[in-house]
């Protein structure tokens, strides 16, 4: 299958989707910090990234994003954040980020766009999620992802 980069400052969440990326048939690696990645981003290889916006060494998200985006050039990139923001969706957009996941994101999101990238269609990228029944029997659609190709 494919080769995805993940960046996550938080080990737990890096070590979880890398746990998730692995039992659908990925090869994963993960960085902690933005230097780690862009050494990584080197070495080539990768299909996919999958980044937190804000981290340690990288103080400017938009900054980061910027250099993230250009660094993987053809490479998809989505973006995660705990704390997203209209500039941060902009900045994503016009550095040609394929989505942005906001935490917590539905598992079914990252699925999708596993299955999108590795089936050399990222274009088609989706961001549908079943609607959940709530405690009180009502039905909501919760997304929690922006597709921005």
């Amino acid at each position: 299958m494919g080769k995805v980069l993940i960046v996550d400052d938080e080990r737990t969440i890096g070590d979880y989707l890398a746990n998730l990326i692995t039992r659908l048939g990925h090869q994963v690696e993960v960085t902690l910090n933005a230097s780690d990645t862009l050494a990584k981003l080197d070495e080539g290889g990768f299909q996919l990234v999958i980044a937190d916006i804000r981290l340690p060494d990288a103080p400017d998200a938009q900054a980061w994003v910027t250099r993230l985006c250009r660094k993987a050039k053809d490479i998809p990139v989505v973006l995660i954040s705990g704390a997203p923001s209209a500039e941060l969706d902009a900045c994503a957009k016009a550095n040609g980020a394929l989505a942005f996941l906001s935490k917590p994101f539905e598992l079914v999101f990252i699925k999708n766009i596993l299955q999108n990238v590795f089936q050399n269609n990222p274009e088609t990228v989706t961001c549908n999620v079943p609607e959940k029944e709530t405690n009180h029997g009502h039905r909501q659609n919760q997304v929690r992802a922006r597709v921005l190709r």
